[in-house]
């Protein structure tokens, strides 16, 4: 899965990949400037920063797959989901993070948005319950649960040109 931000889709590969691969599927309906995205389950979720929201797609994909859901967040970004199914969105001109608690709708608002920062772009969450939001130019940010508004970062962690966080193995 890869979020083409310049030409507006999300284009997927099959696997295994080689240096001949082609898409095997497009995905551009409902798609201004998608930047983010994550898997989980059958759904495909995708920040979208021109439009201001997070489209959900679910499975099937197809090319003329279109957003089951259009979640409003400002300035989304990156997006990630945590255990509990909730969905964590940077807004990387407002310099904060939202939180959406499912249901997700087309009319859902944020349950909670915390001050993460300038350049705010992509949200990963440990299974502690921890936040870590990168930024382009200031490293990642790690916010310590338990999470709320008047949340302020414990700690930087200095990296050049962080561009998304996943944890492992």
């Amino acid at each position: 899965y890869v979020a083409n931000r310049n030409v507006p889709s999300v284009t997927i590969y099959d696997t295994p990949l080689s240096g001949t691969s082609t898409a095997a599927v497009t995905i551009a309906t409902g798609l201004g400037q998608p930047i983010g995205l994550k898997v989980v389950g059958g759904s495909l979720y995708v920040g979208d920063n021109t439009n201001n929201y997070v489209a959900i797609y679910t499975s099937p994909f197809t090319n003329t797959s279109a957003p089951a859901v259009k979640v409003p967040a400002v300035g989304a970004w990156g997006v990630a989901l945590d255990s509990g199914g909730n969905l964590w969105v940077c807004n990387v001109a407002g310099g904060t993070t939202m939180k959406f608690t499912p249901p997700f709708t087309n009319t859902s608002t944020p349950a909670l948005t915390i001050t993460t920062g300038a350049n705010s772009e992509y949200p990963a969450l440990d299974p502690a319950g921890d936040l870590f939001v990168s930024s382009g130019v200031s490293g990642i940010k790690v916010f310590l649960a338990p999470l709320s508004a008047a949340s302020t970062y414990a700690f930087t962690i200095a990296t050049p040109r962080s561009n998304g966080i996943r944890f492992g193995p």
